[in-house]
């Protein structure tokens, strides 16, 4: 059985392999083991395999990066400059967000024993008053209120 040939694609000056060149090496290769009547359609889904290049990050390729820069002096250190402002950005946009959310705490810290307080006032005031029916419904809810913040701690409940 023949060793199978690998095709390669080297430099930025060959960004994209020659596909009649693809083609015929195909034709030459699954030619004898596949019928006529699909040989073509694997031809060209092979070729699409190999024409496919994937790259992930949040900068293009450096094969790529360098062609940018034989297209257009300048472009590669401009591409750089704004991942690194995106950077920047992203970085001061969380700070945001993780601070806000700190100042959202705090506040809650601040209203809730307040709060309390005010529904076991009302308790109270109704409780003197004779009303004791209500007086016991505002200081369950207060209670009941209560209880999970001492219960889960500092956990966030909104997730």
């Amino acid at each position: 059985m023949k060793k199978p040939r690998v095709l390669r694609s080297n430099g930025p000056e060959s960004l994209e392999l020659p596909r009649k060149g693809i083609h015929d090496q195909l034709e030459r290769e699954i030619g004898p083991l596949v019928q006529s009547g699909q040989k073509q359609q694997i031809i060209n889904r092979v070729q699409k395999i190999i024409a496919q290049e994937y790259f992930s990050g949040p900068l293009p390729h450096p094969r790529h990066l360098e062609h940018y820069e034989t297209i257009l002096p300048g472009a590669s250190e401009r591409i750089l400059t704004m991942a690194e402002k995106e950077q920047i950005h992203s970085a001061a946009m969380d700070k945001k967000i993780v601070d806000a959310q700190i100042e959202d705490q705090k506040r809650g810290m601040n209203y809730g024993p307040f709060s309390l307080m005010v529904i076991v006032g009302i308790a109270a005031i109704f409780g003197y008053l004779g009303q004791n029916i209500t007086a016991g419904l505002f200081l369950s809810t207060a209670v009941l209120g209560s209880i999970p913040v001492f219960v889960n701690g500092r956990s966030n409940t909104r997730d």
